[in-house]
């Protein structure tokens, strides 16, 4: 794999988990539900979506 295809799949692969997380934080929004991110191994952040 060449040096440009490499940057072509990582956009793509950012582009992706983009759309998937402004996804999740839609159907929370939605749902009045709370988004939990853990941030690092054993803490984790509960954020209200209104």
């Amino acid at each position: 794999m060449t040096k440009k295809e490499s940057k072509i799949m990582l956009e793509k692969i950012i582009k992706g988990v983009k759309s998937a997380i402004a996804e999740v934080y839609e159907n929370a929004r939605k749902n009045g539900t709370e988004l939990v991110i853990s941030k690092k191994p054993g803490v984790v952040t509960k954020i209200k979506v209104k």
